[in-house]
Order: structure tokens, then sequence, then C-alpha cells
């Protein structure tokens, strides 16, 4: 048995493996649900460091849980609090004998990326989302240097954080039979004003850049000149506080 292997990081090899799992979102959003659940009955000895919302959704599924709110990192400025953040979460990790720092979103990849100088464990990275071309050159470059693994929920996603080798598609577990539509769907269109007798396309998502309703709302016109008996139904909302000027923004435009 290798001495860096997760058993001897354990103290036993028939402990389970200890893991860090840093999530950072202020509140608990679709990344938070289906990481958290899958992973309290894994058996694996997990301990949680979140803002309390988070902390509080780990502990009823019986996760060990710290309260940990780190400030948003906005931009060079709060260089230093991002180093504070990263330092608190390796020393956290030692502390705990943690064997894999899991770090769940991309702001708890970033805070992670900094605690890997720090002497953290091996970071297993989980990304969800779409970075796309903004000033990301750097969130990318620390990724490809310092992820020991990569979680991506699609091939789309794990192609734009482009580490080759070190990335594992896991999809989402969701069961598409429980939104499968009623035989009856005549009272559930009028409730929202639609006419009973359209076909509907629909846009289920959290409020906030990067979730694709810029695209959502661009295919309407072209659909709409092919097919003008369909209706659209754009569903969501602001569910961090960061989101709700986006939202306004969104609800302004798809009213128009």
């Amino acid at each position: 048995m290798s001495k860096n292997s997760p058993e001897a990081a354990s103290g036993n090899a028939n402990a389970p493996t200890k893991v860090l799992l840093v999530s950072q979102a202020p509140g608990l959003g679709g990344g938070e649900r289906v990481v958290l659940g899958p992973i309290a009955r894994t058996g694996l000895d997990v301990t949680v460091a979140a803002w309390p919302e988070v902390a509080e959704f780990s502990r009823g599924l019986g996760l060990a849980s710290i309260d940990m709110p780190l400030p948003f990192i906005k931009g060079v400025s709060q260089m230093s609090a991002l180093i504070r953040g990263g330092r608190r979460i390796a020393r956290t990790a030692r502390e705990l004998e943690a064997a894999v720092l899991y770090a769940n979103g991309s702001r708890a990849i970033t805070y992670c990326l900094a605690a890997s100088r720090f002497g953290a464990p091996p970071l297993l990275l989980h990304h969800h989302g779409f970075l796309g071309k903004g000033p990301v050159g750097l969130f990318r470059a620390g990724v490809k240097r310092w992820a020991s693994s990569v979680l991506a929920p699609s091939r789309f996603v794990a192609n734009d954080l482009d580490v080759p080798g070190r990335t594992t598609v896991i999809p989402y577990g969701i069961d598409l039979t429980r939104f499968a539509p009623s035989k009856e769907s005549s009272p559930a269109k009028r409730s929202f004003g639609l006419d009973p007798g359209s076909f509907v396309m629909g846009y289920v998502m959290r409020a906030a850049p990067g979730k694709g309703i810029e695209d959502f709302l661009a295919t309407i016109p072209l659909l709409q000149s092919r097919f003008p008996q369909m209706q659209f139904l754009l569903a969501g909302g602001p569910l961090f506080e960061d989101d709700r000027a986006y939202f306004n923004e969104i609800s302004s435009r798809a009213a128009s």
C-alpha cells in the first residue's frame, strides 16, 4: 500500500475514505442537490464545508458539516480573500486527515485551486456549467494544472474544460418519467394563459447567466416562423441575490 493512497491517509485500510467536500453556493441549488444526495449514500466519510443553508441541508442527510461561507471572488482586488480562503480549506483538510478535496461548483473550485498551493490533498473538481469565452483563462489554466480528477455532467461541459485523460462524464441521475405529460394537459396550459390546443416548448432553469436562456429566447422567432401554433413557456427565477438583476432583464425580454 502506497503511503499516499487514500487508505493510508485515513490510517486504516478498512476505513472509509475521508473526503472534504467544499461547496460555496450561497443557497441550495441544483448543483448542490444532485451531488449531496447521492454522496450521502456512498458510505464515504464526508465532511461538507459550505454556506449555512447548504451545510444545514447536508446535516439533514447525515453528513458532517462545517459552516464556511467564503466571499465571492470577482477580481484581482479580492486575491487576498482567495488566499485566506484557500489556506483555511487546506488547514481544515489536514485537520480532518482528508484523503480527497472535492470541490463542487465553480466558486468552490476557485478556492480549492488556491488550497492546492497550501498542502491540500488531491483535488476532485466537479464542474456543472459552460465557461464560454469570458475572462476564464486563469480558471481553466488552474484546473488543467492542479486538478487530479474532474467530473462533468456532459461531454459538452467536459470539452469546454479541456482536461483530457482526467475528466469523467457522469450525467445527472434525473428520472424523466416524473415529468411525463399527463393525458389531459389543457387545464395546465390554461393556468399559464396558453392555448389548450397548442404545442408548448418550455425551458426550466435558475435565472442566471450561462444557463442558455438567451439561446432559448433566440430560437422563439425562428420556430414561430415555421410553426405558428407553437407557444413558449419560460419557468424559473432568481435563486441567489446576484441573480435578481439578470432575472429582471430576462423577464422584460421574454414579455416583449
